[in-house]
């Protein structure tokens, strides 16, 4: 712990601060980890209103502007006596990106079981149901599995039972068919460490093509789970971190960051959302994070899964002065 901060600060840190990084050298969800990071700035904001309206109808959502918004923050659980330290801070990056964003319908919800989860799921389809929102954002963040989310009396909700209560059919969710439906889950995906590989610049191409041809009729109705887009914070099988940081070199270490990926995923939003549509924020995040890495040299990239029709576009930042 602490060989990448010492050596980026070279000679000039003390014995007394060394001891103290030593100290704070504890794991979050699996190995510590220091970084220098930036603290969180909203970049300049332009005008990209006739941009987007220049864009045909049908390749483009038309504005992530009322959307409802779920957020749960798991901090404690019956059967870990450790909580998810700096997961607090997670909560305060989501809740200044929600402000800046203008978002009005925002629910939080703190340490549910798994009854209460489900509970806030059926909440939240019946808020959307009875008011006019132009689409759905549900941050989970919390421990987790290859199952799926971890809730805090241990048991497990497979991602697949959650987004299915909000499918645009008539019997799920109607009110958000054909609207975009963004979940983004900072847990952990199972237990292993990625150890990442050594870079090669070149490759040996295969020499395979596959063309295929469908006469299949394309049909009118919308599949049940167009419009969804699912951000896990890392790929099935490996773990998710948190991490130390140091705001300003020699400073004393602290927990001011939580996990990486909330971290860079709301920078980035907050940073581009008044120039760049959804799909390309979420590439600039999986950017940042190759560069992270534990004390141990472990590695974590997000995964996107998206069955989006259009680009999402967050238009209440197009106009913002700061």
């Amino acid at each position: 712990m602490g060989n990448v901060l010492f050596n980026y600060l070279g000679n000039g840190v003390s014995e007394d601060l060394r001891e103290e990084i030593a100290r704070l050298g504890k794991a979050y969800d699996a190995d510590d980890s220091i970084q220098l990071t930036p603290t969180l700035q909203m970049a300049d904001t332009s005008r990209n209103v006739n941009r987007v309206k220049d864009l045909p109808k049908d390749q483009v959502y038309e504005g992530v502007q009322n959307p409802y918004v779920l957020v749960i923050n798991n901090v404690n659980f019956k059967d870990d006596p450790i909580p998810r330290n700096g997961a607090e801070h997670d909560l305060e990056n989501v809740e200044t990106f929600l402000r800046e964003a203008g978002f009005e319908s925002v629910e939080k919800r703190c340490d549910l079981e798994k009854k209460e989860m489900m509970a806030a799921f059926d909440e939240t389809r019946k808020s959307i149901e009875s008011g006019k929102h132009d689409g759905l954002i549900c941050i989970i963040m919390s421990h987790g599995d290859d199952k799926g989310i971890k809730c805090t009396n241990g048991e497990t909700i497979p991602v697949d039972e959650i987004t299915s209560k909000f499918r645009g059919s008539d019997e799920s969710c109607p009110q958000l068919a054909g609207k975009p439906k963004l979940f983004f889950l900072q847990a952990c995906r199972g237990i292993v460490d990625d150890r990442g590989y050594l870079h090669r610049s070149s490759w040996q191409e295969d020499d395979v093509v596959a063309d295929s041809f469908s006469s299949e009729r394309t049909s009118l109705t919308l599949p049940s789970d167009a419009d969804f887009l699912i951000s896990y914070s890392t790929t099935t099988g490996y773990k998710s971190y948190r991490r130390f940081t140091m705001a300003t070199a020699g400073a004393p270490p602290s927990e001011t960051l939580g996990s990486w990926f909330i971290f860079t995923l709301m920078r980035v939003l907050r940073e581009n959302s008044h120039k760049d549509d959804l799909m390309t924020m979420l590439t600039k995040v999986n950017q940042e994070m190759i560069k992270y890495a534990t004390g141990k040299g472990c590695k974590q990239i997000p995964s996107h899964v998206s069955m989006l029709t259009r680009k999402v576009f967050f238009t209440n930042f197009f106009n913002k002065t700061f």
